[in-house]
């Protein structure tokens, strides 16, 4: 490219449903770049979520020369921005919140990733309407954007940036030798571990003991059944109210990626009765495991692991091409036990440096870092993990 220069124009779903040659431009880039993408960059996924109750969607592209070289997808949802503590927001404020999952899509041909990603914040934060803000979402912090965001944000005149949550480590698995590779690549006692796991819920059913999985659309309503009526009974649910809905605007999700021919759900049955679950989607080479939870009654047999390796041995042994499982956002010491790759990611909103923002963005990161202040306190103490093991141990009994 002889001369660099990144124009970012925004369009809607429908404006490149109707434009056959917009359409093509991007599937090409998505194609040859698959290794950026995830299942939120693509357009049918985009339309069908954008579709749901008080969705939104803003897709930005960027031209060189005439050439489509970038393209960020968001997905806009009522949110709201507030100070956080065990797991509860204290103090929040109503936004519209639009989501970018990852980062955009870029053409490894361009040199200057700093102006390209310079345009994009620009024409993003002009795009926002008072009460909108944007949100990266999982945003890999050795990727272009990732390495502006941080390094120029806080210096702009005109946009500011929040960090929501630390740092952390996404985890990966890589299949380069299918599942039997997978399991060599683990600790031996990782390994063993899990095959202990797996031996001592076989012989603990009485009955039987079976992983079913779901993947064409009649299949969606048995398993959100199954899957909800786990969900309920998690501490995440009882806690903090996050779990399995099992409503028409859930199932017409999942059946669009059914149709897709992406779905990939599993209940894990002991003696006929559903002791563990899994969503996901398998999307261009990679499982991304979505949402789990397991009966706590089931607790001691690790019913989440042994469904884990059930799940990583079928979609290896399906046929299709599996180069990656997906453990998703935020991490913990399971996920890094039972992967063999890892990406550096953050949270971040990025808004307009306007009063209300300013005032706002500044006080609630002022309370945040006094509660962080606070809960390095009681780490010292130990305080945080059992209050933590409390709350759990309750909301499980």
């Amino acid at each position: 490219m002889a001369s660099e220069e990144f124009i970012w124009e925004e369009v809607s779903i429908k404006s490149v449903e109707d434009s056959a040659q917009l359409k093509a431009d991007i599937e090409r880039l998505l194609k040859s770049y698959a290794a950026q993408a995830s299942l939120d960059h693509n357009l049918t996924w985009l339309a069908t979520r954008e579709g749901e109750k008080d969705k939104a969607a803003k897709i930005f592209l960027c031209w060189s020369n005439g050439s489509l070289v970038g393209y960020a997808p968001f997905l806009g949802h009522p949110s709201s921005l507030g100070v956080d503590f065990a797991g509860r927001k204290v103090i929040q404020a109503k936004v519209f919140r639009y989501s970018l999952t990852r980062g955009p899509v870029i053409d490894s041909n361009i040199r200057n990733t700093e102006l390209f990603c310079k345009n994009l914040v620009s024409a993003l934060t002009a795009s926002l309407q008072p009460n909108e803000i944007a949100f990266f979402l999982g945003l890999e912090l050795e990727a272009p954007l990732g390495l502006y965001v941080l390094s120029n944000t806080a210096a702009s005149a005109h946009v500011m940036a929040m960090k929501h949550g630390d740092s952390y480590q996404r985890r990966l698995i890589e299949f380069t030798n299918g599942f039997d590779g997978y399991m060599a690549d683990l600790s031996s006692k990782n390994r063993q571990e899990l095959k202990r796991q797996e031996r001592k819920l076989i012989a603990v059913a009485d009955e039987n003991f079976e992983t079913k999985s779901y993947t064409n659309a009649e299949d969606v309503e048995e398993f959100l059944k199954y899957a909800a009526k786990l969900s309920e009974k998690t501490y995440q649910s009882k806690l903090f109210g996050l779990r399995i809905i099992e409503s028409e605007e859930v199932k017409l999700r999942l059946k669009s990626a059914a149709h897709e021919g992406w779905l990939r759900c599993y209940i894990l049955f002991v003696d006929s009765a559903p002791a563990a679950f899994m969503q996901g989607y398998l999307y261009m080479g990679t499982y991304y495991s979505e949402t789990i939870g397991y009966d706590p009654a089931w607790s001691k047999f690790s019913v989440g692991n042994v469904l884990h390796i059930q799940v990583t041995r079928d979609i290896t042994a399906s046929g299709f091409k599996v180069a990656f499982f997906d453990f998703m956002y935020g991490d913990n010491p399971n996920k890094s036990r039972l992967s063999n790759r890892s990406r550096l990611e953050q949270n971040i909103y990025l808004a307009p440096r306007t009063w209300r923002w300013r005032i706002l963005i500044t006080t609630i990161g002022m309370l945040n870092k006094a509660i962080e202040f606070l809960g390095a306190m009681a780490d010292r103490h130990d305080l945080k993990s059992k209050f933590k093991r409390h709350l759990k141990h309750r909301a499980t009994q």
